[in-house]
C-alpha cells in the first residue's frame, strides 16, 4: 500500500504545528465532535508523538476516538492542504 507524503508512523505533533495545525479533532460515533488545542497536547505528550497514536475520550459518552489534525486553521492561513487523498480506482488521487 502506497503512502502519499506521510512519514512512517504518521505525522508528528511538531510537524503538524509547523504546517499550521492548531488543534486535534475527534469525531465520535455518538455524533459528538471536538477540537483540542495542539499546544497542551505537545506539552503533555511531546513533539515527536505521532498523531495516529493519540486517542481522545469523548466528553459526551466516554468512547475512545482516534485524533486527527484539524486543518481549518491552516486553511485559513492560506497554507497548502496536506491531508492525504484517497486513491481512485484508476490509481490517481481524489479531490475533495
Amino acid at each position: 500500500m502506497e503512502r502519499n507524503h506521510i512519514v512512517e508512523g504518521g505525522m508528528t505533533l511538531a510537524n503538524a504545528r509547523q504546517n499550521g495545525v492548531a488543534g486535534l479533532e475527534g469525531w465520535c460515533g455518538c455524533g459528538h465532535h471536538a477540537v483540542v488545542p495542539i499546544g497542551p497536547v505537545i506539552e503533555r505528550l511531546g513533539p515527536a508523538r505521532s498523531i495516529p497514536s493519540i486517542m481522545l475520550t469523548c466528553s459526551r459518552c466516554g468512547a475512545r476516538v482516534r485524533a486527527r489534525p484539524d486543518w481549518s486553521e491552516a486553511k485559513a492561513q492560506g497554507k497548502p492542504d496536506l491531508r492525504p487523498r484517497p486513491q481512485q480506482k484508476d490509481g490517481g488521487v481524489g479531490h475533495g
